[in-house]
Order: C-alpha cells, then sequence, then structure tokens
C-alpha cells in the first residue's frame, strides 16, 4: 500500500509543475524549450483552453507536459471557483490580481490548515 500524505495550508504555493515552471515577474509559465504561456492573457475559460490546445500541438509537448500545465493553471486559477463554476464561463478582469492574492493565501490567526491523507493499493 501506498500512503501519501499532504497538508494543505490556503492555496498552493507551486513555483513549478513538471517541466513548467511559473515566473512571477512577467506572470508567465516557462518551459525548459523556451516555450512562454501569457497567464495575464488568460481572461476567460475559452483563452485558457486555447492556450492548453497550443501546446497540446507543440511536438515538444509530451502528456506529461500538457497534464502538468493543465494542474498549474487550474492551482494558480482555480479554475473551478473562478473561470468556470457550475459551466458558466466567467470573466476575469486581472488575472495578475486574481492569481497575487491566491498565492498570497489566507494569513493571521483565522487561516486554517488541513491534513489529507491519500491511499493507494490494498490494506
Amino acid at each position: 500500500m501506498i500512503e501519501i500524505e499532504t497538508e494543505e495550508d490556503g492555496p498552493p504555493r507551486n513555483d513549478s509543475w513538471g517541466n513548467w515552471r511559473f515566473v512571477e515577474s512577467n506572470f508567465t509559465l516557462v518551459h525548459p524549450d523556451g516555450y512562454e504561456v501569457d497567464l495575464e492573457d488568460m481572461k476567460d475559460s475559452s483563452r485558457i483552453l486555447d492556450w492548453i490546445a497550443q501546446v497540446s500541438n507543440k511536438t515538444w509537448a509530451e502528456p506529461a507536459d500538457i497534464g502538468h500545465l493543465v494542474r498549474a493553471i487550474d492551482e494558480l486559477f482555480d479554475l473551478q471557483e473562478n473561470v468556470c463554476s457550475f459551466g458558466s464561463d466567467a470573466k476575469l478582469i486581472s488575472p495578475r490580481e486574481l492569481i497575487t492574492r491566491r498565492r498570497r493565501g489566507p494569513r493571521g490567526p483565522c487561516a486554517s490548515s488541513a491534513r489529507t491523507r491519500y491511499r493507494f493499493g490494498a490494506a
């Protein structure tokens, strides 16, 4: 059995997902191949989907690269909460503001912390 334990304290503060790295200075996700995904261009679900489709059509993009890109975008934007909740397309005025606020996360005595345990395989 494999057991994974994670501790959640507000939104994720990852700077990398697989080969993708978040660059705060210009709000991009950068792949080692040199490809940059402009997060400030992601003002609605259609633009987000367009970026994912663009990357998936690159010859260098492996399935893991595409999956990690989706994970990065979801962690940065919290897609279901802020972009496509209940199948409705939300317009983001400022992706930079949203990401900055999410990465800052909860502060002070009201900040919550939760521990999650995942178990895989036979007990």
